[in-house]
């Protein structure tokens, strides 16, 4: 086999050093320093991403605080407001409910006097009736005619 000759093996490694250096030449000055500019272009792309990253994470975080804050206000706001309601409404029905309670009063005392007169007319009204039933009584049981005004004071 010709390629174990060892005559040829100087020539052979000749060339091998020669395409090698030139393949590391080539490499080394055109390739490398383009791969080197592509990965500095994409670092410098990256930083830039995450500067921004960084830059909208604290305006989300601040304005997550801020909606935070304002909540926390329209809360007191909402309890202040519903206590002044509460409020409005207690002293609303506490002013009805005193009315109210006047004009039950009022209405009582009135059906308590009606009920006097009332009580008073059924009492001269028996008065009455009692007078009249006595002197028919003694009419027809004595056979006397008796005055209702005499009868009514020995009654009383």
């Amino acid at each position: 086999m010709p390629q174990f000759d060892l005559a040829t093996f100087p020539g052979q490694m000749f060339w091998l050093i020669i395409v090698f250096a030139l393949q590391y030449l080539i490499i080394a000055k055109l390739v490398v320093p383009g791969f080197k500019i592509l990965f500095n272009r994409r670092k410098s792309h990256l930083d830039q991403q995450l500067r921004e990253a960084e830059e909208l994470s604290k305006k989300a975080e601040e304005l997550r605080l801020d909606y935070e804050k304002k909540l926390e206000e329209v809360k007191k706001e909402h309890a202040e407001l519903l206590s002044k309601a509460s409020e409005e409404i207690e002293l609303a029905s506490d002013t009805k409910l005193s009315k109210a309670e006047k004009e039950f009063t009022k209405e009582l005392h009135q059906q308590e006097e009606s009920m006097k007169r009332a009580k008073k007319n059924i009492n001269i009204a028996i008065d009455e009736a009692s007078l009249d039933l006595a002197s028919k009584l003694l009419n027809k049981v004595a056979h006397v005619k008796v005055d209702k005004k005499k009868l009514s004071k020995y009654m009383n």
